[in-house]
């Protein structure tokens, strides 16, 4: 998490630097820096309002098939069509009309139809169910070769289609490359795949 807030600019490194195409993120300003990166992070909250009104704020433009391409990626359909007032329904301050998981959904329907190249995503499917988390994870692989999405997670099946997996450890990288290498290299890796992710072998 700390990661994600040092590439968004939640906050700045002590030492060293994030670049973006070979710039320093503390020099880009901060219209620039959200058509580029736009983050769900598990405490990210809504505004009151409608749905649409909070998904579309990502792209004021997008069109009824955009949003509808959007919310079906991001599980977020089943809430709509539970809804009486589908995208007109009020999410209330916060989001509190809605359970955690709706907010979830919400939020990643959110980051989904941003047209921002990058995504920092920090435990996205956190709130979800089991076949809620199946449905974004294939919208997240979905995603390979078109967007750069940075994941940080505890959950070996977001990390294992990832093109390159980083291992922390007390603050630290004590591993790194794909899922399959680090199956075969690290054992700490090795072990939580084999508690968290049975048959992954």
């Amino acid at each position: 998490s700390t990661l994600l807030a040092l590439l968004g600019r939640g906050m700045d490194p002590q030492t060293g630097a994030v670049r973006l195409g070979q710039v320093d993120i503390r020099q880009l300003s901060e219209h620039t820096l959200a058509n580029h990166l736009t983050q769900v992070f598990q405490n990210s909250g809504l505004f009151a309002g409608s749905l649409l009104w909070n998904v579309s704020m990502a792209r004021p433009q997008a069109t009824p098939a955009q949003l509808q391409h959007a919310a079906k990626d991001a599980a977020l359909d089943e809430v709509l069509s539970s809804l009486p007032q589908g995208w007109h329904s009020e999410v209330g301050s916060g989001g509190a009309l809605l359970s955690g998981g709706q907010r979830q959904r919400v939020v990643l329907a959110r980051a989904l139809l941003s047209p921002a190249p990058i995504l920092l995503l920090d435990e996205p499917t956190a709130s979800l169910d089991a076949r809620c988390e199946a449905r974004v994870n294939r919208s997240l692989q979905a995603l390979h070769g078109r967007r750069t999405v940075v994941l940080v997670s505890h959950n070996p099946m977001l990390v294992r289609g990832a093109d390159q997996i980083l291992v922390l450890e007390g603050g630290s990288v004590s591993g790194c490359g794909s899922h399959e290498q680090l199956l075969a290299t690290h054992r700490w890796y090795a072990q939580f795949v084999e508690q968290n992710l049975p048959g992954s072998h």
